[in-house]
Order: C-alpha cells, then structure tokens, then sequence
C-alpha cells in the first residue's frame, strides 16, 4: 500500500548555472511545483514542494538517498539537499539532510562501477 507524502525540498550551495539541470533531475524523482529561487547574504536557495505517494515497497529514506543523488549528479557536486518529508496519514513527518559522507559514498560507487 502506497502512502501520501508532501515533500518539501531545498537545496543550497548549488551551481546556479545548473538550475534547470537540478529541477530536471528532482522532478524525475517526484512530482515538484514550480521552483523558486532566493538569495539572501550567505546562500542561493532552490525551493519546491509536491504531493504524490510514496510506494510501500520504497522506504522513505531510500527515496531521500536517490533524490539526493540525483540532485548531486545534476549539480556535478555537493551540494547541501534537505527535504521535509509530511506523511498525508500522520504516520511519520521528518527531514532529512544527507551530508559530504553520503555524497562520497555515492562517488565510491561510481568509480567501483567504473573500474569494472
């Protein structure tokens, strides 16, 4: 059984110039709104939310681990993603922000499926 989840994204310390490369990427993950951009003294933010289910045989945090990834790849480095994951249900409601380790993870995987 699938659950209703609204996803709430950010991202920071991005490339500017890949903006649409990261929307692209996110929204081949999930079904996002329309993006927006803020800057304030120490960041440019690209922020989004969407509503869709999340499908039971996916954790919650798998789904985070691959809309991280994607974004990272599309950004060609690190850059900070924080979703805030609202389950429609009430079951869970939490966020989540995967750091530089999860980041080089996803590049040691890269390079081994390379080298084979």
């Amino acid at each position: 059984m699938s659950r209703m989840y609204e996803m709430q994204l950010t991202v920071l310390n991005f490339d500017i110039s890949k903006k649409n490369e990261i929307e692209k990427a996110a929204n081949e993950e999930w079904p996002f709104e329309e993006f927006e951009v803020s800057h304030d003294d120490d960041h440019t933010g690209l922020w989004s939310r969407g509503e869709s289910s999340l499908s039971a045989v996916m954790e919650l945090k798998t789904f985070i681990t691959r809309l991280s990834e994607a974004i990272w790849k599309a950004n060609g480095a690190f850059c900070t993603v924080s979703v805030n994951a609202l389950c429609q249900e009430g079951t869970e409601d939490d966020t989540f922000e995967p750091d530089n380790s999860a980041y080089n993870a996803m590049i040691q995987k890269k390079f081994a499926f390379d080298a084979r």
